[in-house]
């Protein structure tokens, strides 16, 4: 067999084994039935063997012709597939996203921001993880999720930071506590309430030690937490009141709690991460922007 076999040899090849004649062929072409003629020759004369004989006025197949139709079959279902699934990366469909996120997002914010995706591609597959604070950057790096979405800060040459916007710190009081019937709370009108809190460190325990600081006060602790969830739990248990940030106290309210503005709060910002060795994906993009585009839905 010579080479030199081309894409479009083989393509009218296909299409006069399916249509059965050269003239039906032709049609489906939109080529004259002598160039069809003439490129079913070529091809014969490429490979080196006879594709079709003449029986009673029909054209008839060879043997060879049937098996060669038969891998041309298989490739051209095999393209087909591959194709759609193209279609189905760039449309988002039939494809995972896996992300990761802290608690003090997942709550609210995070569904929230799904929902606006998932409206957008349907047929999306999710995993929402929660890697610790220590774990973002290797969890991004070793390529385990697409991005994380948290309030902290992460220091590595290797991870990309969207600054999506910013929330504010909190009170969180039962419904029916005296604090709750007021407007916004400053850090002196906490005194001689159980505080539930964080540890001093990164993240919230750093936002609130900076708003008891600069309004000149200590920041006393009753209960020590280390989640929002605990705090939230505890607070609606009545065993005290919780400074958190506006993300992870917004919905609170059927769980009997009130969230109200702290004055003199320091900022919180919302953060996008990814790796800066690889792209980040349309779909992270888009996960991006529903989260910030509900920031002002969080703070209100």
């Amino acid at each position: 067999m010579r080479t030199g076999v081309t894409e479009r040899q083989l393509a009218v090849f296909r299409a006069v084994m399916i249509a059965g004649t050269v003239s039906a062929a032709a049609k489906q072409l939109h080529l004259s039935q002598p160039a069809v003629t003439g490129i079913i020759r070529r091809l014969e004369d490429l490979l080196g063997l006879p594709l079709f004989e003449r029986a009673g006025g029909r054209l008839v197949p060879t043997v060879e012709a049937g098996r060669i139709f038969a891998e041309l079959q298989i490739a051209h279902e095999g393209f087909a597939r591959l194709m759609a699934n193209i279609r189905g990366i760039a449309e988002g469909r039939s494809a995972t996203f896996r992300f990761g996120a802290s608690a003090s997002v997942g709550r609210d914010l995070v569904p929230r921001a799904l929902v606006a995706v998932l409206s957008r591609h349907p047929d999306l597959r999710v995993e929402c993880d929660q890697p610790s604070r220590d774990r973002t950057a290797d969890y991004l790096l070793l390529g385990e999720g697409e991005c994380v979405l948290t309030l902290a800060a992460v220091a590595d040459p290797g991870i990309g930071t969207r600054h999506l916007g910013d929330g504010r710190l909190v009170l969180v009081v039962p419904a029916g506590h005296p604090l709750a019937v007021g407007g916004p709370v400053g850090p002196a009108e906490l005194q001689g309430y159980p505080l539930i809190s964080f540890p001093p460190g990164p993240v919230h325990g750093a936002h609130i030690d900076r708003l008891f600081t600069e309004a000149g006060l200590e920041r006393r602790t009753q209960i020590q937490v280390r989640s929002t969830d605990a705090a939230l739990a505890l607070t609606a248990r009545g065993l005290g009141i919780a400074l958190l940030d506006s993300f992870s106290a917004r919905g609170c309210e059927p769980l009997g709690l009130r969230a109200l503005p702290v004055k003199g709060s320091p900022t919180v910002p919302l953060l996008l991460h990814w790796c800066r060795h690889r792209p980040k994906s349309r779909l992270a993009q888009e996960f991006g922007d529903a989260a910030a585009a509900l920031i002002d839905l969080a703070t209100a």
